[in-house]
């Protein structure tokens, strides 16, 4: 009885595991459920539609954006987004913003200059 119990949860298991990330790897698409494939069609364009959009937005002090010059260099020519959240920021004294980068500076959010001497 303990074996058919432990299949049990090892079955529910892989159906919670089973699917994949979507292309920005910002959610998860579950594999084909019990409502079919034209409804899990239907689920996927809308998770593509979220993370499409999550992905055009990028945040300061997150992995790859640790400062602005970092964050500037991994963005490239991308559209996006960068959000500063509240905290200090240190800025060069020649940082230019390029036109593909909005910035939305939250409440907190302080550039400190580099001081020339």
């Amino acid at each position: 009885m303990k074996n058919l119990k432990f299949l049990g949860l090892l079955f529910c298991l892989v159906l919670v595991v089973a699917g994949t990330w979507t292309t920005n790897d910002f959610v998860y698409q579950p594999s084909l459920g019990a409502r079919g494939a034209k409804e899990k069609s239907k689920f996927d364009t809308g998770l593509a539609r979220v993370d499409s959009h999550l992905s055009k937005y990028k945040t300061l002090g997150d992995p790859g954006y640790a400062t602005l010059s970092e964050a500037l260099g991994t963005i490239g020519a991308t559209d996006v987004t960068l959000v500063i959240p509240a905290g200090n920021f240190n800025l060069g004294s020649h940082t230019t913003i390029p036109s593909n980068v909005n910035l939305r500076v939250l409440k907190g959010g302080v550039f400190v200059l580099a001081t020339t001497t």
